[in-house]
């Protein structure tokens, strides 16, 4: 055999070795790095559920507040209506009266001066 094929056949043993070699560490280390990436997931899957809960309780905090807004406003326009529907009930009242008036007044023969009306202004 000659020095040039020695040389070939020691170069490629030589390759062989350096890659069994390269994929002993590569397989050593593939468990360690899949357990890195597994508690990397982790860690971002804590920090988003984190990241959630925070914006729910801000949003359970905001509906509270939209709610006891909603009741004020419940009240306020009850009150609104309990005003308008005495309000009717005095105009109602007010109606009767002057239409008992104008007839007192007809029945001994005086003309009352119309009504004047606010609605046209």
């Amino acid at each position: 055999m000659d020095s040039a094929a020695v040389l070939t056949a020691l170069s490629s043993l030589m390759a062989l070795i350096v890659a069994a070699g390269s994929m002993y560490v590569a397989l050593k280390k593939a468990p360690v790095d899949n357990e890195n990436t597994k508690v990397d997931t982790a860690t971002k899957y804590a920090l988003i559920a984190d990241q959630a809960a925070e914006r729910a309780l801000k949003l359970d905090e905001r509906v509270e507040e939209l709610e006891t807004r909603i009741v004020e406003q419940a009240m306020k326009i009850d009150e609104q209506a309990r005003k308008l529907d005495e309000r009717d009930r005095e105009i109602a009242d007010l109606r009767d009266w002057a239409e008992r008036l104008v007839h007192q007044l007809q029945s001994v023969d005086i003309t009352p001066v119309r009504m004047r009306t606010r609605t046209n202004e």
